[in-house]
This record gives C-alpha cells, structure tokens and sequence, in this order.
C-alpha cells in the first residue's frame, strides 16, 4: 500500500511541475498535440517519467549506486530524471510534451529530482518508507 501511495504522490507530484513548467516557460515547455489536449498530456507525461525513473532503482541497486552517499544519489536521480526529460520531449507526437532545448531537460530535471526527494523525505519522517 506504501509503495503504490509514494508512486501516486510522485505522478502528481511529477505532472504538477510538469504543467507549471509550461505554464511559467511555455515557450520552453510544450504540452499537447494535434491529439492530445495539454492537460491530459502534462498527466501521462509525468505518468511516465514516474515509471521510467523508477524502473532504473533496481539497476542502480545491481550496479552498487544505490550504496552511495545522498549527494551523490541526487546527482544519480538528477541525471535520469534529465535524460527521461529529454526522451519523452522525444517522443512528442506519442507523449505530447516537447522541450525547446536539451538543456530545458536538465533544469526540469533538477526540480523533478527536488520534488521526489522532498516526497522521500516525508515518507521517512512519517515512516512510511518501503524498502
């Protein structure tokens, strides 16, 4: 039950910054397409930021970063959360969210990472962490 609540409140979470991000730089930050409405699109983008970026714990787990200190495990985080960023701005016509600049991903990344830390920090201090 923990888990699945910590992975709802990081997709609302993750969409939440997603569409303030093309609120605030909508210039930078593109949500919708010719098939999909922004908001709906703002959604599964974080939808699927959510599930990417946690599909790659196991392999860091495997690979021994997850042993890390925390800097270097934000810095670990922040960089995934960046190239995610920058696939699904990719894969526009599938996701309907698209990025100016590549360096766009790394900045949203940032806040993507900040966002999903605070949540982690909540949940140890409530002890509601799943290990």
């Amino acid at each position: 039950m923990k888990f699945y609540l910590r992975f709802l409140i990081v997709w609302l979470l993750n969409s939440v910054i997603i569409i303030l991000a093309n609120r605030t730089f909508g210039t930078n930050y593109v949500l919708g397409n010719a098939v999909m409405p922004p908001m709906v699109a703002g959604i599964f983008t974080g939808f699927l930021l959510t599930v990417l970026t946690k599909s790659f714990k196991p392999l860091l787990a495997k690979i021994g970063i997850a042993k890390k200190s925390r800097g270097s495990m934000f810095l670990t985080y922040w960089i995934i959360n960046s190239v995610v960023i920058w696939a699904l701005a990719r894969l526009s016509v599938i996701t309907g969210f698209g990025i100016s600049a590549f360096y766009w991903a790394f900045t949203l990344g940032l806040f993507t990472s900040l966002g999903q830390w605070l949540v982690r920090q909540l949940f140890k201090k409530y002890k509601l962490i799943v290990k």
